[in-house]
């Protein structure tokens, strides 16, 4: 059965947002506080500092002439605009803090290889996505440029989770080509300067989500970890204690059938498709391992 007191605080908590005044933009010269999501990301990179487990990487492949200096001004316009790859974070008076830096101490370097094959491209690609940031000390964004011929490159982009979530991506890219066509015609920035950044976001959550609203949902969820389950054990999946955070990503389709039935069976049940297959999944587990009381870790965007 569902639990009414979460349904009861959660139903608070979105009330309290909707009657919220709208985000504004705040005095970058007060405090800028983290937001809940970026404060919990925050803790777990302290509890294994040396482990990249919190990066985002992409590579992009470039075929065609290629302005290199286009592309690096528009790395850098980039950071400029969005002041997330530009904030470090500190710990002070039992709070995490934001300190978005000048643009100008946060200047993209762009380094640039050459390859002879595509594994060497793939081993520069996995040396990136393994080296971690220093988050007290931006640009939360590193940028590479290699290829094995004059035509053909790959821009491998490597972003901190503090600064960045799947989400951004696409409005990363889609900038980026902006800035960088116009920046290869000697044109100005066609962009609009942004009217709310992160830190105004995270500045309007704290006002909030605070007060009954934010000691209700505290108070459910630390009922529900008081005495927390085992850590799963499943006999035909060996538990490598040395993985630090490495996995990897199983893709599948599900037949045209079999999707259907899923659809029909969430909306009958008022689910969505995620909470459907979450729910598959979790009877996976429970078939595997036997145990009824299972707890799983989500990835959620901060952004």
């Amino acid at each position: 059965m569902a639990d009414s007191s979460l349904f009861d605080a959660v139903r608070a908590s979105i009330l309290a947002q909707r009657n919220t005044p709208p985000i504004e933009r705040v005095d970058r010269g007060q405090l800028l506080p983290a937001s809940f999501a970026q404060q919990r990301l925050w803790l777990m990179e302290q509890l294994d500092k040396a482990n990249a487990q919190h990066n985002l990487c992409v590579a992009f492949q470039i075929t065609g002439n290629l302005n290199t200096a286009a592309l690096q001004d528009s790395l850098n316009a980039m950071v400029q605009r969005h002041e997330s790859l530009c904030t470090s974070f500190k710990w002070d008076a039992d709070q995490l803090w934001q300190v978005v830096s000048p643009p100008s101490t946060s200047a993209i370097v762009m380094p640039q290889d050459n390859a002879d094959t595509k594994a060497d491209i793939d081993c520069i690609a996995k040396h990136e996505a393994s080296q971690t940031f220093d988050i007290e000390h931006p640009p939360l964004l590193r940028c590479r440029l290699t290829g094995i011929d004059e035509p053909h490159h790959v821009l491998l982009l490597t972003f901190h989770h503090l600064a960045f979530d799947g989400w951004s991506f696409e409005i990363f890219m889609r900038e980026l080509g902006v800035l960088y066509a116009a920046f290869s015609a000697g044109l100005p920035s066609p962009l609009s300067e942004l009217s709310v950044q992160y830190a105004d976001f995270a500045v309007w959550q704290r006002k909030w989500l605070q007060g009954q609203v934010l000691q209700d949902l505290q108070a459910h969820w630390l009922e529900k970890m008081t005495n927390p389950p085992a850590p799963l054990m499943i006999s035909s999946i060996p538990k490598n204690l040395s993985a630090r955070g490495r996995g990897n990503c199983l893709a599948f389709r599900f037949g045209a059938e079999l999707n259907a039935e899923c659809k029909r069976i969430a909306q009958r049940e008022s689910l969505t498709d995620f909470m459907f297959l979450l729910t598959a999944f979790n009877i996976l587990l429970f078939r595997l391992s036997g145990e009824g009381d299972i707890i799983g870790h989500l990835e959620i965007p901060p952004k």
